[in-house]
């Protein structure tokens, strides 16, 4: 899945990761694709989320279009056995305010068990007898 802004300043993305059996490799087929369509591609420190997803920020060249891009790739378990990757790129232009956004968002990735509604204990009724 993806979304293009209306400007086409911006980019996301969500997909499954099927040729990675844990993060670590799931962010090193990540960087590769990154670097399929990226010249130049700098990466910032490596983070690990509180939930436990790995998040790489960076910049680089758009190859096509030689326009300055900032990413933020977030990889986490979509389930117990499935890994995910949510990426974000946009221009260079709006880099400070975006990558802050992108670096929030990703943390705050949650998985399918975590959408779940919490389970909540019936009060009972008061006996005014």
């Amino acid at each position: 899945m993806s979304a293009t802004s209306p400007k086409a300043n911006a980019w996301a993305g969500l997909a499954a990761i099927e040729d990675a059996n844990d993060k670590q490799a799931g962010l090193k087929s990540i960087r590769a694709r990154i670097e399929k369509y990226l010249d130049g591609a700098e990466y910032d420190e490596l983070t690990k989320t509180e939930r436990g997803a790995l998040l790489i920020t960076g910049s680089g060249t758009v190859k096509k279009s030689g326009i300055p891009v900032v990413f933020a790739v977030g990889v986490f378990e979509a389930s117990p056995d499935q890994l995910a990757a949510a990426a974000f790129v946009a221009d260079k232009n709006v880099e400070d305010q975006y990558k802050e956004a992108v670096r929030y968002m990703c943390k705050s990735i949650r998985a399918g068990d975590e959408l779940a509604e919490p389970k909540h204990e019936v009060a009972k009724p008061i006996n005014r007898n």
